[in-house]
């Protein structure tokens, strides 16, 4: 086989005169050349040149020189190329190519060789065994000559013969390292994966070790898992190298496998104590765990044994970033980004740096200088970033040119759109429209909106801001719509269910609106934030009085005034909770409902700075017929006599009442008080009120009027003045028509019943049959004339026909007693 480092293929460059016997020579020494007899191609070759130097090629001389590589004689060959070669050929680059192969044996003529071999590549840059050589040299430099490394091993697998392929395993795997110290993982990748095809096991294994390490730069999270455990399951692989642990642990990192990863940082760490990678490592795990400060411990002690490495101030820089010490994280991240100018990781996080710290602009420089990396110009992340910089500063306009930008770049490369990308340009054109609703441009704002929904239809942002203007504008169905959408998203979401609330409520559907307000008082209520809850039970109560859940009405309404105090929405509460009470009172006062309507009317009419127009008369109203229909005369009194006072007309009554309601609901509070003076103001009240009325409220108010006449007259007579209760009954009887006629006629009667009892005994007999208590009044003239069985009689059967007298039981009784009945 072929040793590829030391073979060189030329062709003839020129025509050579030479002889037959020079050309057998030449001929039968490339022959044994080719079939490795290399004692007997030295031999011929040496005899052609002997014979002939200046006739044999540079290409045969090479070929000498070659044996002597392949038979390790490396002082001879030299000698033989200084005296013989070159003497024939003085400065021919296939010679000169041998003599730096020849020199590079040597060790203390190594430099010479690699000056040599970069001075013929100059002149012949595809002299493939000059490339293996220098890609060998600089490879064992390390990672500070990984470019020259990368170049040359490149340039032999283009230029070497294409018999030499096979041999191309360990080239593949040196170069691939060499292209991952340069942060070139996806090419070091492809070079792996060929170099893993070779026959030899150990190239294979060498391979697959970095694949595990391209894998992991490139973020091939579970790839790297499976080939890194691979490798650490084959010791040909590792001999002492402890990288596949540390590449491994990342892959588990990345993975969640923390307790897995933290095993192998151990076992890297113990391999290597004095390197800083592997406490990366463990500060990635305590991160990953969100325990900030082992997190800090660890970089700090990678940072103790490589202060200068930008790696290791990155690392600091994110941590101090997720311990929210933004200042702290930009301090150590514009160090590392000094070190690294190129690296895009660590520009990335010192753009976000800058933002956490809230300087938009300096986050936006950074990530635009980090678009200017070659190979970096449509890095989506970077011009997010940017994007979002500008939109901090609060540069709009060049904030979504920018993310378009970053949008239409992923589009162009055939790539899903950027979430991030999408998300950010959504919030700017949400942002420009906020400032243009807020300068009463609604129609500017709408507009921006459909823009931000083009771009994220779903977006709950950009659909809850179009429901805000369609309500504005009253197109409630139009707001239902877009409101919908974010709801249905997040069905128990607080805000939007209080908004389309009230889209529901402008668009006449009560128990829709009423059904969102109750999701988000539940949710309110969830938070255990009363203030928010009172707010949005003022919002929802009047749509539960409309519903008449007026008790769920009064209920939410007291508890939200409870807390309102101080708060925007303390007016409106403790309105709607008057609201609440009067509406709730008045269906009691109409028996409508159960309960006591004076303490809600009361409730109503407690705080009158809250209520508008008449409502201050209408629940005071109320609050008066409450008060009298529960015997609270004096204070209905008050009541009507306030409103009377107050104006000449009620509009909130029906005509006739509205002109004299307010009188004549305080002369009937004077005459239900019953007390002599209450009577005669309800008499004076009456006797106005009856040039007034009309119809049937005129025969109401003669018929009050003729009723409090007989309140005075029996009033007059309990107090033994006959004279005064004649007079009223005189009027009374003015009044009384049909069988109130009868009545005073009956009460006129027992007037006389001491005067004339003859008389007044025919009135109650004639009366008996219409006047109930003309009975009463036979049976006390019976009584008085010592027939106590006929009083009995009369009585029994005045208590069958219903008189109303207030001792008439006791007389009962007491004639029972006396009759042993």
């Amino acid at each position: 086989m072929r040793k590829y480092a030391l073979v060189l293929l030329l062709a003839a460059g020129r025509a050579f005169a030479q002889d037959a016997a020079t050309q057998q020579l030449l001929q039968e020494a490339d022959k044994y050349y080719d079939a490795g007899e290399y004692e007997r191609a030295a031999s011929n070759y040496d005899r052609a040149i002997r014979s002939q130097p200046k006739d044999v090629p540079p290409a045969a001389y090479a070929k000498r020189a070659s044996i002597y590589l392949f038979q390790k004689d490396y002082e001879a060959g030299l000698e033989w190329l200084r005296t013989v070669a070159e003497k024939a050929w003085p400065g021919d680059d296939a010679i000169l190519e041998q003599k730096a192969v020849v020199l590079s044996r040597i060790p203390a003529r190594k430099k010479e060789a690699i000056e040599l071999a970069e001075k013929v590549l100059r002149r012949r840059p595809n002299a493939y065994t000059l490339h293996i050589l220098l890609g060998d040299h600089y490879y064992q430099l390390g990672a500070g000559a990984a470019d020259k490394t990368a170049a040359h091993y490149a340039d032999y697998l283009k230029n070497r013969p294409s018999d030499l392929a096979e041999q191309d395993g360990l080239v593949r795997v040196k170069l691939g390292f060499a292209l991952l110290y340069l942060g070139r993982a996806s090419e070091a990748e492809s070079q792996f994966d060929e170099a893993t095809k070779a026959t030899d096991e150990r190239i294979a294994a060498n391979a697959r070790k970095g694949q595990c390490a391209a894998y992991a730069g490139e973020k091939k999270w579970d790839r790297a898992v499976t080939v890194c455990e691979r490798v650490l399951a084959d010791a040909r692989a590792l001999r002492g190298d402890p990288s596949p642990h540390f590449n491994l642990g990342l892959a588990y990192v990345n993975r969640d496998r923390l307790d897995d990863a933290l095993k192998a940082a151990e076992r890297f760490i113990q391999a290597r104590p004095k390197d800083p990678k592997g406490y990366l490592l463990r500060a990635q795990i305590h991160l990953k765990r969100n325990r900030l400060a082992d997190a800090e411990a660890q970089a700090t002690l990678a940072e103790q044994l490589a202060p200068n490495d930008p790696q290791v101030t990155r690392e600091l820089g994110r941590i101090y970033l997720k311990q929210k010490r933004a200042p702290k994280a930009v301090e150590k991240l514009l160090r590392a980004a000094a070190a690294s100018p190129n690296d895009v990781d660590t520009v990335s996080a010192l753009a976000e740096a800058y933002l956490a710290a809230g300087d938009g602009q300096a986050a936006a420089v950074q990530a635009e200088r980090g678009l200017k990396v070659p190979g970096q110009e449509k890095n989506t992340a970077l011009i997010a970033l940017a994007g979002e910089g500008y939109y901090v500063a609060g540069q709009l306009p060049t904030a979504r040119a920018t993310l378009e930008r970053g949008l239409a770049a992923a589009k162009a490369a055939g790539a899903a759109p950027d979430a991030r990308l999408k998300t950010l340009l959504v919030d700017t054109i949400n942002r420009q429209a906020a400032a243009r609703l807020k300068a009463d441009d609604a129609s500017g704002a709408e507009k921006l909106l459909l823009d931000a929904r083009e771009v994220d239809p779903e977006s709950t942002r950009t659909n809850f801001n179009l429901g805000l203007v369609a309500i504005e504008k009253g197109r409630w169905d139009d707001a239902i719509r877009y409101l919908g959408v974010r709801l249905q998203r997040t069905p128990n979401d607080l805000l939007t269910n209080r908004v389309i609330a009230k889209a529901y409520l402008g668009a006449g559907n009560v128990d829709k609106a009423s059904e969102h307000y109750a999701r988000a008082a539940q949710e309110a209520g969830a938070r255990r934030n009363n203030t928010l809850l009172g707010e949005i039970n003022v919002e929802w109560a009047p749509l539960l009085i409309q519903q008449g859940k007026l008790d769920d009405a009064v209920e939410r309404l007291e508890a939200a005034a409870a807390v309102a105090a101080g708060q925007p929405f303390d007016k409106a509460a403790r309105r709607n909770l008057a609201v609440a009470y009067f509406r709730r009172g008045y269906e009691r006062l109409r028996g409508k409902r159960q309960g006591d309507p004076v303490p809600d009317l009361e409730g109503a009419m407690r705080d009158t700075s809250v209520l508008t127009g008449s409502e201050p008369d209408v629940f005071g109203f109320a609050l008066g017929l409450a008060y009298l229909d529960t015997g609270q005369t004096a204070r209905a009194s008050q009541v009507f006599q306030g409103i009377a006072k107050r104006t000449d007309r009620v509009p909130f009554l029906r005509p006739p009442f509205d002109v004299i309601g307010p009188d004549f609901f305080a002369g009937y509070t004077l005459y239900r008080e019953g007390s002599t003076a209450s009577r005669a103001k309800a008499t004076t009240v009456f006797e106005k009120l009856l040039g007034k009325a009309s119809g049937g409220l005129a025969v109401k108010v003669r018929d009050l009027l003729r009723s409090n006449w007989e309140y005075t007259a029996a009033d007059a007579w309990g107090r033994g003045n006959l004279r005064e209760a004649e007079t009223a009954l005189r009027k009374a009887g003015g009044l009384a028509t049909g069988d109130k006629r009868l009545v005073v006629e009956h009460d006129q009667a027992v007037m006389e019943i001491d005067r004339n009892a003859a008389a007044a005994r025919a009135t109650f007999q004639r009366l008996a049959d219409k006047v109930p208590e003309a009975l009463v009044n036979l049976g006390i003239l019976a009584d008085r004339d010592g027939d106590s069985r006929a009083a009995y009689d009369q009585w029994v059967a005045a208590r069958a026909r219903g008189a109303r007298t207030p001792r008439l039981d006791e007389w009962i009784e007491a004639k029972k007693r006396l009759f042993g009945y």
